[in-house]
């Protein structure tokens, strides 16, 4: 059994949903292979010049450059591309994904040019002790992952995060200042995340998206557990009331 095999059986259902896709995906991809390609490169890939952006890429085992980009901390886009030949266009395969990402893939890439990718890099984080031997999960580089200022751009900006993996605790340390950013607990196991400043007015914020969970039902952290179509409708609803609380 390979670490692969061993981390993609202890994914959480929340975590692996995101991958699901709204098509079929490419011949021989499936959610668990493009959840642990985002597991890597999101842990362990390098910034690029453009900002919230983390890159992976490699010629041995196989030629492969791996990219998320991320819009705090979804949607984001999974970008897996081959070499690529100068002044040729690159044949993508494009498909969304049940958790609101999109995933651009080369179709001159295979799933088992994927595992090889996975491999190589799983082998050399394994000698540098940054993965489990026992369970095959990926330890993080001791780097941020998001800029506070690239992030929250403007007063008043509002994050409605749901449980699941990763929760609000893990995602606040990814940032460069931690301690700038707070969790304000919202509803079943939910959180709203903001600026440590703004704390008291966000709070403000609870009892209206707390009226959203009972128009949808939502009672319990296992009632976030339904279809990926089902929680966009909720977030699209959280999203206007944090714009404009009053009116609801």
């Amino acid at each position: 059994m390979t670490l692969a095999h061993e981390r993609r059986k202890r994914f959480f259902p929340e975590f692996l949903n995101q991958f699901l896709p709204k098509k079929d995906l490419p011949d021989g991809l499936t959610p668990e292979l493009v959840a642990d390609l985002f597991d890597l490169v999101s842990r362990h890939g390098r910034p690029h010049e453009e900002e919230n952006t983390y890159v992976l890429w490699t010629e041995k085992p196989v030629t492969m450059y791996l990219m998320v980009k991320y819009v705090m901390p979804r949607p984001y886009t999974l970008t897996a591309l081959g070499e690529i030949e100068t002044g040729q266009e690159v044949p993508i395969f494009i498909r969304e994904l049940q958790g609101g990402g999109t995933l651009n893939w080369d179709i001159r890439l295979s799933a088992s040019m994927a595992e090889d990718f996975i491999g190589g890099f799983d082998e050399t984080l394994a000698g540098l002790g940054f993965i489990d031997s026992d369970t095959g999960v990926r330890k993080l580089w001791p780097n941020p992952r998001f800029g506070v200022d690239k992030i929250f751009t403007r007063p008043g900006v509002i994050f409605h995060l749901l449980p699941g993996e990763p929760d609000a605790k893990t995602i606040r340390q990814e940032f460069d200042h931690p301690e700038h950013v707070a969790i304000v607990p919202c509803g079943p196991g939910a959180s709203l995340m903001c600026l440590i400043g703004e704390r008291e007015a966000t709070a403000e914020y609870v009892p209206f998206v707390e009226s959203v969970y009972l128009e949808h039902n939502i009672a319990t952290a296992e009632d976030f557990k339904r279809p990926a179509e089902d929680l966009d409708v909720l977030q699209d609803d959280i999203r206007r009331v944090l714009k404009k609380p009053s009116a609801q």
